[in-house]
This record gives C-alpha cells, sequence and structure tokens, in this order.
C-alpha cells in the first residue's frame, strides 16, 4: 500500500488541522531564521516570502487534495467504474509510491540547487561564502525548502488534474441540461489554480530586500506559472470536448427533425405545435455551456487572477510611498 504524499504529514489532524499547520510552520521557520541570526534576518534574503510561502502551500495543498477527493465522490453515480477502481483513484490523489515521493523530493532539490546556482555565479560569490555568511546560508536554505514544497505540489496536483480529467471518459450518457452535476471538474480545475495564484500573491515580500530583483524570482514564477495553466485545462478539457460532442448530436437530430417538420403540411395546429416544440428545444441546446462551470466559479477564478496584480501595485505603491518619506 502506497503512503501518503509526505507534504501531507505535515498536517495536523482535526477540522482547523490544516489552518494550524499553517500557522506552526510559519512560527517555527521565522523563529528558525532569528536564531540562526538575528530578527532583521526575517526581512533580509527573502526570510520573509520563504516563510508566507511554505506556509500557505502546505495547507492549502491538503485542501485541494480534499476537495479533489470529494469531487470524486460527486461524480460516483455519474461514472460507469466498479467500485474497486473508484477506490484506487480516489485513494490516488493523496497517495504515491516511495519511489514517486523520493524521485519528486529529488527533482525540487535539484531545481532549488540550481536556481541558487545560477544566482551565485551571477553574484560572482562561492559556496564558502554562502556557508559562512548566516544570513545567506538562511536564504539559500529557505530558497531550497520553497522549491521543495512547490515541486511536490506542483507534480501532485498535475497528476491529479490529469486523473481527475481522464474520469470523463467513464462518464455515463450526460444530460446537457444537468450540466451542474459535472461541476467537480472545474472545482478541482479552479482549486488546484489557487494554489499557484495565492503564491504569486506573496512574491511582493521578496522584494523587502532591495538587493533581490526581479530576476531572481523569475524562474520560479515562469516554472509554477505554466504548470498553473495545465492544471486549470486538464481536469475539464475532457468533459468539455465531450459536452461540446454531444450537443453538436442533439442539435444536429433536432434540426433534422425541424426539416421534416418543416416540409410537412403546416395547417394543422399540432404541426405547429411540434415545431415550436423543437425550435423552443433548439434554443435551450444552444444556451448550454460548452465548458463544466458556472458563473460562481468564473467569478472565482477572476477574482483569483486579479488578487495577485493588485498586491504587487499596493508592494510598490507603499514602497514608493516609503521612500518618498524618508
Amino acid at each position: 500500500m502506497n503512503p501518503k504524499i509526505w507534504l501531507l504529514y505535515l498536517i495536523l489532524p482535526g477540522r482547523f488541522g490544516a489552518a494550524l499547520s499553517g500557522v506552526l510552520i510559519l512560527a517555527v521557520m521565522v523563529l528558525a531564521f532569528i536564531v540562526a541570526t538575528d530578527v532583521r534576518s526575517v526581512f533580509s534574503s527573502g526570510a520573509l516570502f520563504f516563510c508566507a510561502i511554505t506556509a500557505y502551500i502546505v495547507p492549502v495543498f491538503s485542501y485541494i487534495n480534499r476537495i479533489s477527493v470529494q469531487a470524486v465522490d460527486d461524480l460516483r453515480e455519474l461514472l460507469d467504474m466498479p467500485g474497486e477502481e473508484m477506490q484506487r483513484v480516489r485513494r490516488s490523489i493523496s497517495h504515491q509510491s516511495l519511489g514517486w515521493n523520493l524521485v519528486v523530493t529529488g527533482l525540487g532539490l535539484a531545481g532549488g540547487f540550481l536556481h541558487l546556482y545560477l544566482i551565485e555565479s551571477g553574484k560572482g560569490t562561492s559556496l564558502a561564502h554562502e556557508l559562512s555568511n548566516p544570513d545567506e546560508f538562511m536564504g539559500d536554505l529557505g530558497a531550497l525548502i520553497v522549491w521543495l514544497v512547490m515541486t511536490v505540489t506542483i507534480f501532485s496536483l498535475t497528476q491529479n488534474a490529469i486523473r481527475i480529467g481522464k474520469l470523463a471518459r467513464q462518464l455515463r450518457p450526460i444530460n446537457l441540461f444537468r450540466i451542474d452535476k459535472l461541476l467537480p471538474f472545474a472545482r478541482v480545475a479552479i482549486g488546484s489554480s489557487l494554489a499557484v495564484i495565492g503564491s504569486f500573491a506573496l512574491y511582493p515580500l521578496l522584494f523587502i530586500d532591495q538587493d533581490i530583483s526581479i530576476w531572481t524570482a523569475l524562474p520560479g514564477l515562469v516554472s509554477t506559472a505554466i504548470p498553473m495553466v495545465i492544471m486549470l485545462l486538464l481536469p475539464m478539457w475532457p468533459a468539455h470536448k465531450l459536452i461540446k460532442a454531444s450537443k453538436a448530436e442533439q442539435l444536429l437530430r433536432c434540426n433534422t427533425q425541424l426539416d421534416e417538420k418543416m416540409r410537412e403540411s403546416m395547417a394543422e395546429p399540432s404541426r405547429l405545435a411540434e415545431i415550436n416544440n423543437l425550435l423552443d428545444h433548439r434554443q435551450h441546446l444552444q444556451r448550454v455551456p460548452d465548458w463544466p462551470i458556472d458563473i460562481g466559479a468564473v467569478s472565482r477564478l477572476i477574482l483569483y487572477l486579479i488578487i495577485p496584480p493588485v498586491t504587487w501595485v499596493g508592494a510598490a505603491l507603499i514602497e514608493n510611498a516609503v521612500d518618498a518619506l524618508l
């Protein structure tokens, strides 16, 4: 039996376990920076960013795992799938093999070390200098932790997006007038994207330290932005194609029936009623959305997308105001 993804072991049990875990992670990391250096270190070398984003990602990752499992449960009655297979899919959302955990952890560390190497090469500093300077060492350690946590999160959520999306292939014939039953696909897509979008809102914390430039943060931004788009589309794409194909098939059938009725005598009142019913039915079909998503979900997604640029602009305005006062 596969173990849980190791990040989930950091989550405390109970209703508020995830939130408490985030607070605890933040407190432990901030304390570690203070003990290893001093209080000022929390506001240098991106320390505040590293602490905040780690404390954010771990509980959010746990939350998205829960809504993904709930999505599978909500889709159960619509799927032509044996119960054992459903349980396997359900469990695979939060459990992976030991090999998977080790490989993905190794990739996270490799990405972090590569990032640090590129930064230090640009600054012309040596490894010995980094290890001997507590501020630099803790900054590098924080960066490695973020790379590790983000890599595990992105790999897991991307796999889950693919896994949930594939469930659409097992759907029984769908009722186009009850697309709301397919909303679990959208919940997983938007929830997974939330993990990455929320992390973007924390990036202004990096620039509290004037020595950190946008180029330092760019690898992290790019490496998370691309998976975000993938996680948004993959859960909904197969269901979208299924809806579109079913809609086209039913519209073709409706138009064919309309053509037949129109060729027949229209003098009879019953014939006119049949044509009106077909016209109404066609109109309803045309209004069916092509994506398994509702207005509320779209509104939440737009709100999530607005949050990062608003925080960036706010951070820039605050920085300019402080510079003007000083």
